[in-house]
């Protein structure tokens, strides 16, 4: 390209004025990223022949490149008007419309140069960009996947596809495009990049940390690199060195979003930070904002107000994060209340305490396992950093190992277990827990939604012990509502939800404690955890198998990653202001407030 550009001006400087060897000089520049002198010399093209179709496309370009987007939609909607059968003008338009946050006429345009030119893998790409944004995953999820068909080495539409496994909590799933991504080019930043995401995911930092160094490498004051070397440092529990990148990014570009997030979410914020406050109050009210740093920065906020015991600004500012977050996510599409409690019934029904006696002969008896589950948000991460302080205990974060398999394990008619299919899945699990503790006696599995699965769990594994962890109704609905979650929850972005799904656990909990055999459930209340921590870690120990130890009562030393939402609080000591947090947001809590009734 440069030696184009460079015939181009000779040809230029020989015959000044020329119109052919201009327009080559502007396109090249356009090509090149040296937008200004691309506006510059496509626009005097312009003023002589103002109807050239491709001096209008690569105006649009340049112009969207210098983030003038007033005039590359300008010059997008030229170039589409004097050339109607043209692609690549309608991919440019659509391009410009995502700039501008217009999503549906992004969409729409896009989808007509999809339709002039189906093999555009770029015109795919951006079309997936734009349902995202739409709140249609598995639409977008089909135009990736076509772009990447198209051509494999789209780094874009993987690098998407990667991030929409990490929303699942498939870091396996997100990681196989992270590899791709690298194994075209070891030096790509998103291939990098998306890798550090999924190893923070997977609790594995040492390793997330040399991919997010060859990230800082390459971009070391590009916004979106110190970002991520922040959450990485934050994961693993350096706190202090996360908040200076936290800021430097923040002095690269101010009109971001999670940022700011990971700068409140991991201290608590005072008075003294009143002008960081009503800078995010500033940056918020922004238009230019994009909406998913605009959601970011909603939850920034509500947690900021909320340390300032502002709770009805808070939670102003909660109820727009989740609201962007269910659009974003969902868009249209409604939480199935009843094909959850068709779930529930069925778990009720089928796993009763003579499956549970017929079937536990036929489980493993590996004593590798512990089982934390609870509703989300209910002390589950607390429980696991208190058990993996033990010498004898690894964590293993939250494995969706039993989500994904638990029908393989079923016999055809349901009512019973395959022993050959649960002895091998039994097997493969403990294969994957060992991963995270070669040497230890035990290791915990923290997926809170396993309180669905914990007949079968202790079916698989009858020795392993399950910790349930209660905590206050409220608290636990208000803290899901006030946690911005990086997984897909689909009915935690509504209060309404929330409280239908915290009712059908406490009723599919009920029912395990009429079948479970006594003695394999421990139930721990996070009060009492936290208001009377040794007596309560001591029962869980025990019930664990394990001879005591007094790192137990640290868990803040416990240096361990942890990539769940509670990684900066589980890394203080234990403390007591999470219980009864309800109270400041009474006037404000709506549907919750149902719940209150009935725990009072």
């Amino acid at each position: 390209m440069e030696d184009a550009a460079g015939f181009a001006r000779k040809q230029l400087e020989a015959h000044p004025g020329d119109l052919d060897a201009m327009l080559l000089v502007g396109i090249a520049s356009a090509r090149l990223e040296r937008s200004e002198d691309a506006v510059s010399m496509l626009s005097a093209v312009a003023e002589k022949a103002p109807d050239i179709y491709l001096v209008y496309y690569w105006l649009a370009s340049a112009h969207r490149r210098l983030k003038n987007l007033s005039e590359a939609l300008q010059m997008a909607q030229k170039a589409v008007s004097l050339s109607p059968k043209e692609a690549q003008g309608y991919h440019q338009l659509g391009l410009c419309y995502l700039e501008l946050q217009e999503w549906e006429l992004a969409a729409a345009q896009l989808r007509k140069a999809a339709k002039l030119a189906p093999q555009m893998a770029a015109t795919h790409a951006s079309l997936g960009c734009a349902l995202e944004e739409l709140g249609q995953p598995a639409e977008a999820r089909e135009s990736y996947l076509r772009a990447v068909t198209l051509n494999p080495r789209h780094v874009n539409a993987l690098s998407q596809l990667g991030l929409m496994h990490i929303h699942q909590l498939d870091y396996e799933g997100a990681s196989k495009y992270a590899r791709r991504i690298l194994a075209s080019d070891p030096e790509a930043i998103r291939g990098h990049a998306l890798m550090a995401a999924v190893l923070i995911g997977q609790d594995k930092p040492a390793e997330a940390r040399a991919h997010a160094d060859r990230v800082l490498a390459q971009e070391p004051d590009q916004a979106d690199s110190l970002t991520l070397y922040g959450t990485m440092l934050q994961a693993v529990g350096q706190l202090d060195e996360a908040d200076s990148y936290f800021r430097r990014s923040i002095e690269q570009e101010k009109l971001q979003g999670y940022p700011y997030y990971g700068l409140v979410r991991a201290r608590k914020v005072k008075e003294s930070d009143r002008e960081m406050v009503d800078q995010m109050e500033k940056v918020v009210s922004d238009p230019a904002l994009p909406r998913v740093f605009r959601r970011d920065l909603e939850y920034a906020l509500g947690k900021a107000h909320s340390d300032l015991g502002e709770a009805g600004q808070a939670m102003a500012h909660y109820d727009a994060g989740n609201a962007l977050l269910r659009q974003q996510r969902f868009g249209v599409a409604k939480f199935d209340a009843r094909h959850f409690s068709k779930g529930v019934d069925f778990v009720i029904r089928n796993f009763d305490a003579e499956f549970i006696r017929a079937n536990a002969i036929h489980g493993s008896d590996d004593l590798l396992p512990i089982f934390v589950v609870g509703m989300m948000r209910s002390g589950t991460t607390l429980a696991e950093q208190i058990l993996s302080s033990h010498p004898g205990i690894a964590g293993a974060g939250e494995r969706r190992f039993w989500m994904e398999h638990r029908q393989d394990v079923l016999a055809p008619n349901r009512s019973s277990v395959d022993p050959t299919r649960l002895k091998e899945t039994c097997e493969a699990y403990v294969r994957q827990l060992r991963e995270f503790g070669p040497d230890a006696s035990r290791v915990v599995d923290k997926l809170p939604t396993n309180y669905g699965h914990v007949g079968l769990l202790h079916v698989a594994f009858p020795n392993a012990p399950i910790i349930h962890m209660r905590r206050h109704p409220v608290d636990t609905c208000l803290s899901i509502w006030t946690t911005l979650n990086s997984a897909t929850v689909e009915w935690s972005c509504v209060k309404e939800n929330i409280v239908f799904v915290y009712k059908e656990y406490r009723r599919v909990m009920e029912h395990w404690r009429r079948v479970m055999p006594p003695g394999k459930m421990l139930e721990v209340d996070y009060e009492d955890l936290v208001t009377n921590p040794e007596p309560t870690i001591r029962a869980m120990v025990r019930h664990c198998g394990m001879d005591w130890d007094d790192r137990c009562l640290r868990p803040q030393d416990n240096e361990r990653a942890i990539a769940t939402p509670s990684d900066w609080q589980v890394r203080q000591p234990i403390y007591r202001s999470s219980i009864e947090r309800w109270r400041p947001f009474e006037p404000f809590l709506g549907e919750f407030a149902d719940l209150l009734e009935e725990s009072r």
